[in-house]
């Protein structure tokens, strides 16, 4: 039976996807080597599961489960001391899998003027060229890798985590007057708020609600932005900063009608695919790479730069597409693609 250890950093996508992995693939031996609290995000540990700790002490316990693995899944490459583990034994990278969650691809449009910066990206650039396999849905995400840091790997196809899997409800129309658009997903700067609410100020007298997620990131920017869109929409105007509730998050996503990315990369994409099958029309820059993935799946997503409060999508159809295709039957399908022997 092949032994698979997951290699994650603990994050709201991680509980879920160990318990589905756990629930849906009892029969295969999964083990999970975590960093981060698990005070914040907590997950059973079991002899299958390990906490990161004491130091380089813990790097070399996670040497030894690396040996003794069979496939390695890395959700998110971003652990400088587990890149040059991996440059220091390249024989372990051919059965490294590399879920690719965006920030861990895309860090080489943001560059930082600091050593650790370069040196990872250095050492990036050597491990990724020798990474067995890429896991993401996106293709365009594979050619980026290809093209900036010459990955070879193959390309395995997967929606990752049940974040991503859309249920479709009913949509009850609600009367209104208020138009409400969202704009972006965090307090990252990645989001270009500002050059949103820019493009946004000849709606200032009109009857809309501009809200602005921006619970979690840098504080400093999201009160800029704060600072910024009430300067413009005054009451009209909401940055949220306290944390939601899933089920709250997702009432909030029911009650917008225009949603708007502004980013230059993948990201946000749990809200954007979750916005489309709650039939709401989205904003995209054309120039990223879910751009193209939505397009080729026949979901309409509209450009940023032709914004009019009155542009309409087909939204029978987008629904139908993307819970089509972001199911958990398919979800189950991939995963036991990549885990199986």
């Amino acid at each position: 039976m092949s032994k698979n250890l997951h290699i994650c950093t603990l994050g709201p996508f991680i509980p879920p996807f160990f318990n589905f992995v756990r629930s849906e693939f009892p029969q295969i031996s999964n083990s999970f080597y975590l960093f981060g609290d698990l005070k914040k995000y907590p997950i059973e540990v079991d002899g299958n599961v390990f906490l990161h700790k004491n130091g380089k002490l813990g790097y070399l316990k996670l040497l030894l489960k690396l040996y003794s693995a069979d496939k390695i899944i890395i959700h998110g490459l971003f652990d400088v001391y587990l890149l040059l583990i991996l440059i220091a034994n390249p024989w372990l990278l051919k059965k490294c899998y590399w879920v690719i969650w965006g920030a861990d691809l895309y860090s080489f449009m943001y560059p930082k003027d600091n050593i650790k910066y370069k040196i990872t990206e250095k050492l990036k650039k050597i491990a990724i060229r020798k990474i067995g396999y890429l896991l993401t849905y996106i293709p365009g995400d594979v050619s980026i890798a290809r093209e900036q840091y010459g990955a070879k790997g193959e390309h395995l196809e997967t929606i990752v985590y049940l974040s991503n899997v859309v249920t479709l409800r009913d949509i009850k129309n609600k009367n209104k007057n208020v138009v409400n658009i969202l704009i972006g997903n965090s307090a990252d700067p990645t989001n270009e708020h500002l050059e949103v609410l820019d493009k946004l100020k000849f709606l200032k007298d009109h009857n809309i609600k501009i809200i602005v997620p921006l619970s979690y990131g840098n504080k400093a920017y999201a009160q800029k932005v704060i600072d910024y869109g009430s300067l413009i929409f005054g009451d009209n105007f909401w940055g949220i900063t306290d944390f939601m509730p899933y089920t709250e998050y997702l009432s909030l996503l029911e009650n917008v009608d225009i949603a708007i990315f502004n980013h230059k990369r993948q990201q946000a994409m749990g809200n954007t695919i979750n916005l489309i099958g709650l039939g709401k029309t989205v904003y995209l820059r054309k120039s990223t790479t879910q751009w193209d993935f939505f397009k080729n799946l026949s979901i309409d997503v509209l450009d940023i730069d032709t914004f009019d409060l009155n542009n309409k999508v087909n939204s029978k159809v987008n629904r139908a597409n993307v819970s089509e295709y972001f199911s958990k039957q398919n979800l189950i399908k991939q995963w036991s693609n990549i885990l199986r022997e």
